[in-house]
């Protein structure tokens, strides 16, 4: 026990609990050797509690370590559990992960396929509104060109019946206009209008109005007679009702109609015989036919030198019919 030092072991059993310190204050010297006997008796007694002491304190360090160990043990255990609850939560959520990842591709793939079906159902739809689009407008055609042929037929029945009635109604009209005998001075002129109906139908209602008139040939130059005509043509026109008159059958072979007028005794002068007046006379026909108010306008003239008396010359205007 060299280099033993009480005071280190004091503070050392102080600390270890349940220990007793015995270390003497002052260690044992040989210079008393009387002393020796009684100091070895308790050197021996102060070295078993020494022992003593050691193994109580190594016992409370065992039983120190021992805890300390099961401490550890308890804390790795209570490590375990916890990694393994940590692991275990990690793997279920890694799994809640994965398994919302595949709930969301699925949704995903319905999706894409709804999505997939929309567009070709758009795309049919699409189809089927051009497809109606293309019947519309050729329907659309169908109908303008059947309208179109409907009038056409129209116009086609109005221009048949137009026709027909052109090929079967009356038509009167005159044929020559001619004076009884050739112009004298102081005498008067009677006039001949012949006609026709060149028609296959009745005109009914007939009526006729003829003027003779005189006229200078500046007269006629200068427009005054065909002005003078055309009033008369307008007249003619213009005249739609009337009372009842005659009927003029159609014409067979030569026979025809005549219209008779006469001027007065003083209508001739020397002008006329000469040939520096001219002797014009304008004439209207009103009938009905196929239940319609026609006319026919006419105008002939003389002039000395010029015109045959059996012959009348035509006048360039003042000739309508309808």
């Amino acid at each position: 026990m060299a280099n033993y030092n009480p005071e280190d072991w004091r503070q050392y059993v102080s600390k270890v609990p349940g220990a007793v310190s015995t270390v003497p204050a002052e260690r044992p010297g040989e210079k008393n050797p009387d002393a020796n006997k009684e100091s070895w008796h308790s050197e021996n007694s102060e070295s078993q509690r020494i022992a003593d002491a050691i193994t109580a304190v190594n016992r409370t360090l065992a039983d120190q370590g021992g805890a300390n160990r099961s401490e550890e043990r308890r804390e790795d255990t209570g490590n375990k559990w916890l990694q393994g609850l940590t692991l275990a939560f990690v793997i279920a959520t890694t799994i809640g992960i994965f398994w919302q990842a595949s709930i969301f591709n699925s949704q995903l793939s319905e999706m894409k396929n709804a999505s997939s079906q929309t567009g070709q159902l758009i795309e049919a739809n699409a189809k089927l509104a051009q497809a109606a689009t293309d019947q519309a407008a050729a329907a659309a055609k169908q109908a303008d060109a059947t309208d179109k042929e409907a009038t056409a037929m129209g116009e086609n029945a109005q221009i048949s019946h137009e026709n027909m009635i052109l090929a079967q109604r009356a038509w009167v009209g005159p044929s020559n206009a001619a004076f009884s005998t050739e112009p004298t001075v102081g005498k008067p002129i009677e006039i001949v209008v012949t006609y026709q109906n060149t028609g296959r139908e009745p005109a009914l209602n007939f009526l006729y109005f003829g003027d003779p008139f005189p006229a200078t040939t500046a007269e006629d130059a200068s427009g005054a007679v065909s002005q003078k005509v055309g009033q008369y043509l307008e007249a003619c026109k213009a005249n739609k009702e009337w009372q009842v008159g005659s009927v003029v059958y159609p014409s067979t072979g030569f026979s025809t109609y005549n219209l008779n007028a006469k001027t007065k005794d003083d209508f001739v002068d020397e002008a006329i015989t000469k040939g520096d007046k001219l002797i014009f006379f304008q004439g209207c026909f009103l009938y009905r036919s196929f239940d319609a108010p026609r006319h026919s306008y006419f105008c002939y003239f003389y002039k000395q030198g010029q015109s045959k008396f059996q012959n009348l010359n035509i006048c360039p205007g003042g000739h309508y019919a309808d």
